[in-house]
């Protein structure tokens, strides 16, 4: 008994339990080999072969299976010969950079099969132009040298504010609307060279027996992790910067721990300068600052130099909040370890906290309906036309929802469109105030279209899509966590009143703002230094808007302050009044600000913005002994009725005297009405059963969310 297994293009012979002659083994070794010799790939080749002495028949047997197997790895030959050939043709002028490449004579077997790996995949990768690039990047290095001089912070508030100043174009058309093909530009002296520094990277690694040639294929091997970023030498600048981290790990989780803490002067930011169009390498090492997509590419090139596979991982867009959002994953040994761009706290979240069932206090409900991963390798599935959502016009990725959460194959029927010839149909999840898709699904039989792999506790809408148009097909629907489906039809003939508090989620962060000011008190003395304090009110109940506490007797007094709970950490607004002649509050605004410590001018005025998302946030005191407080002197002695505080918060609770719209979906959104709020809640009535809501303020803000009414209460989806 003979087990013949193709591995990395050698042949081992196992199992041998019959005396064969030389001449037959020689003859079994000879046409096998000759037939596999070349082949890097590693195939799930496995074949027994049994063989009796002098039997023709078996020979022939033998031989069958032996064609079998040919047949089976010509056909995949000819069909990578077909792909290359394309790609010869769509490179034109630079036809001869590629063959160079390919015909490589220092190549052995496994670096020509990455090389026609990079090639056959080549056709979708692109650069944008760098051209205009000069417009932005003087902020940049002023940004570099202020820094340097009057440190991090009050150098990025003077760049935002130029940045701001100089109004450029939000969408950077004129860089990101011209595209460079990598298949007519790349050369073959950077392809040569990218590939033997990759293959130097992977054979040097201290984890290379964990990792294998697929591994390395797909996420150490490209010289490009994402689309968009320019062909430059990454991995001679990072080797180079990181030669001595390179093999004093014993896990990849030490080396990304130990490796990201050298970097943690590398932030991420969501301010005006961290817009710019990082498509360079210098340009992001000058910010050292970007949003997460350009910090995850970073990462993601600094550890595939040091012979690490890694990868970029995203949602495209939450299933239950606004935005999207990008990770970086580490492949080894058949294990996946997602962990957060910025490191720091709870960098090793993200295979924990989304799988759909967690909440996590700072980390937020995380839904997700699908997790994509960015590839070099073109995705063969899924629609291949002009017409396709801009999502999947792009097709290096791999679905790896599973990796994360349950997931559902489900079926939709396409209810409203008649005599529909589409062969593929969009579930999309509502993101920042529009249906976003954020899968495909492709048409089986009976008018129905097939969704993989769907995140679950979500709300989905199925549609068709056309010139940048979305057509609904059948009634939105919850996708429950036991991956059934609900069809949320509204019904228009038994409406209800229902009682409206917000228009977005309520974050689990929100109520730590909250208790961070509960315990806090307010103080009147006859001294400037408090010396003779009386307690006056506690603060032992708050809500997510500005709260006014009657006391039950006037105070009289010159001198007030507020103190800070020890838990304090930030407060948005602040607010002492009197009553007129009417017997109605008016609000105190002559007072003068007084305290033991010296306070931030800056931040204390946010307290009197009139802003309630505009929040002061001070230091904390060395002596944890010693309350911090912040006092306020009137000039004289006045009368005080009631006090006012105002805690950080979201402004996403509706608010007194703001305008608010209703809708309700029945394959369109329907106004059910505008209201202003006279109250921090809403009433409306007749509103349909059943029906998917939302709720929108039209008087400011940009947060909302889909939600529906159960059991006298918002649930969002």
């Amino acid at each position: 008994i003979i087990e013949v297994k193709c591995h990395t293009g050698k042949l081992k012979f196992t199992g041998m339990t019959l005396n064969f002659d030389y001449h037959d083994i020689k003859w079994i070794n000879n046409e096998v080999y000759a037939l596999f010799s070349g082949r890097s790939r590693e195939f799930p080749l496995f074949i027994t072969l049994i063989y009796y002495r002098n039997s023709v028949i078996m020979k022939i047997r033998l031989l069958s299976v032996i064609l079998c197997i040919v047949t089976i790895f010509s056909c995949q030959d000819n069909k990578g010969n077909a792909l290359i050939k394309k790609t010869l043709i769509l490179s034109g002028n630079n036809k001869g950079n590629l063959e160079k490449v390919l015909s490589n004579s220092e190549w052995n077997n496994l670096q020509s099969e990455a090389a026609k790996f990079l090639i056959v995949n080549m056709e979708s990768s692109f650069s944008f132009d760098t051209t205009n690039l000069c417009k932005y990047r003087p902020l940049l290095y002023e940004l570099d040298s202020l820094r340097q001089t009057i440190g991090n912070q009050r150098a990025l508030n003077i760049i935002n504010q130029k940045w701001n100043k100089a109004n450029f174009d939000p969408s950077f058309s004129e860089i990101y609307s011209t595209k460079t093909p990598d298949i007519q530009t790349i050369t073959s002296d950077y392809l040569i060279n990218d590939i033997k520094q990759a293959f130097e990277s992977w054979e040097n690694s201290i984890f290379k027996d964990s990792i294998n040639y697929d591994s390395f294929q797909q996420y150490i091997l490209p010289y490009r992790i994402k689309n968009g970023y320019i062909i430059e030498d990454w991995r001679s600048y990072f080797r180079e910067r990181f030669k001595t981290h390179y093999n004093k790990y014993i896990s990849p989780v030490e080396m990304v721990d130990s490796v990201m803490e050298l970097i943690n002067d590398y932030q991420v930011n969501w301010v005006p300068i961290s817009n710019y169009p990082f498509i360079c390498l210098s340009d992001y090492e000058k910010a050292k600052m970007s949003k997460c997509p350009e910090r995850c590419w970073f990462n993601a090139m600094l550890f595939r130099s040091l012979g690490l596979p890694c990868t970029i991982d995203y949602v495209p867009a939450w299933g239950n909040r606004n935005s999207g959002h990008e990770w970086n994953t580490i492949l080894i040994n058949g294990k996946t370890y997602p962990f957060e761009s910025t490191g720091g706290r709870g960098k090793w979240k993200p295979k924990q906290v989304y799988n759909n069932e967690w909440v996590d206090e700072y980390w937020m409900k995380s839904r997700l309906p699908k997790v994509f991963r960015y590839t070099y390798e073109i995705n063969q599935k899924g629609p291949d036309t002009e017409d396709a959502p801009p999502l999947f016009k792009q097709r290096n990725y791999a679905d790896v929802s599973a990796e994360y959460f349950k997931t559902t194959d489900i079926a939709v029927e396409n209810k409203y469109v008649k005599s529909a010839k589409n062969e593929y149909a969009y579930l999309c999840v509502f993101n920042e105030d529009k249906w976003k898709p954020v899968h495909w699904g492709k048409k089986i039989k009976r008018n129905k279209y097939e969704f993989e792999k769907m995140g679950r506790n979500i709300a989905y809408l199925p549609v068709f899509y056309n010139n940048g148009l979305i057509t609904p097909i059948n009634d939105a629907f919850i996708l429950d966590s036991l991956g059934h489906i609900k069809y949320l039809k509204p019904d228009t003939l038994n409406p209800e009143k229902i009682n409206v508090i917000r228009k977005y989620l309520t974050r689990p962060d929100l109520d730590f703002w909250l208790e961070w000011n509960l315990g806090s008190y307010f103080e009147v003395a006859p001294d400037r230094r408090f010396k003779n304090k009386k307690n006056i009110f506690v603060i032992d109940e708050l809500e997510m808007y500005p709260t006014i506490y009657h006391l039950k007797e006037p105070i009289n007094t010159r001198f007030l302050r507020y103190v800070f709970s020890n838990n304090y950490d930030c407060l948005a607004e602040l607010y002492f009044y009197s009553k007129d002649s009417k017997g109605d509050l008016t609000r105190i605004e002559d007072k003068k600000i007084i305290s033991e410590i010296l306070l931030d001018t800056v931040q204390t005025a946010k307290l009197f913005d009139d802003n309630i998302l505009s929040f002061a946030s001070f230091p904390k005191p060395k002596n944890k002994a010693t309350p911090l407080w912040i006092g306020f002197d009137f000039g004289k002695e006045i009368t005080i009725d009631a006090l006012g505080i105002c805690p950080r918060n979201d402004k996403n609770n509706i608010i007194k005297d703001l305008d608010y719209e209703l809708f309700y979906w029945d394959r369109r959104w329907v106004s059910l009405g505008v209201k202003t709020a006279e109250d921090y809640y809403l009433v409306f009535n007749n509103v349909p059963q059943d029906a998917l809501l939302y709720v929108k303020c039209t008087t400011e803000g940009k947060e909302n969310r889909i939600f529906t009414y159960e059991k006298n209460r918002q649930v969002w989806w």
